[in-house]
């Protein structure tokens, strides 16, 4: 059984550790046995706190660069070139069965997803935008592996979820397609509820505070 944990944000953030851990509890007594890729945005504190595991760098750690503490995205090409990459990785698998050439992070990343028997997204909440967010900002990226594991194919969950607030058309398609592709949603309130009813991701929902 191949697991991928998607979303996980820094290890450096008591509430998301403390979420990580008690999630890869459950899916370890699910699934006994089971390898678990964990996907990253802060990857170089995971390296430090879960030696053995298996850990990739996500889509937004590679449009961001940290400097002084301080998160900076990457030039627009240069997210304009990932996000091409990474769309393009995905379909050609879809299409061949092959991970084609990509850089090195990027590579990793299509080829647990294409390994996966399961891609789950990490608890917490991060399905939302500023107004306004241009289609290279955060939520893009944020929420570009649950979009990839759809395009691969693989079945995916988002473990329990905050949703919205939502601002716009492209806000709002991006996060129906991962609401509706999904083969379950857990959403942490009732508010997330209504929010998934109004971008057509409720029938497969549950309320799980």
């Amino acid at each position: 059984m191949n697991v991928v944990l998607l979303n996980n944000h820094s290890v450096l953030n008591a509430g998301d550790h403390a979420i990580l851990l008690e999630t890869l509890d459950l899916i370890e007594r699910a699934f006994p046995g089971a390898r678990v890729a964990l996907v990253f945005n802060d990857l170089a504190s995971a390296r430090e706190a879960l030696p053995g595991r298996t850990l990739l760098a996500s889509p937004l750690s590679q449009a961001v660069r940290l400097t002084a503490g301080r998160y900076e995205f990457e030039p627009p090409r240069r997210r304009a070139a990932l996000l091409a990459g990474l769309l393009l990785g995905a379909l050609a698998w879809r299409l061949t069965g092959h991970v084609p050439p990509l850089p090195a992070p990027q590579r990793a990343l299509l080829r647990e997803l294409a390994a996966a028997d399961l891609v789950l997204a990490c608890g917490g909440g991060y399905i939302y935008a500023p107004s306004g967010e241009q289609l290279l900002g955060w939520f893009t990226f944020m929420i570009l592996g649950c979009l990839l594991a759809l395009l691969m194919g693989r079945p995916l969950v988002l473990l329990p979820q905050s949703i919205g607030p939502l601002h716009g058309l492209r806000q709002h398609l991006l996060a129906g397609l991962v609401a509706r592709g999904a083969a379950l949603t857990l959403a942490r309130e009732r508010i997330s509820l209504q929010v998934l009813r109004a971008i057509g991701g409720h029938r497969r929902a549950l309320c799980a505070p």
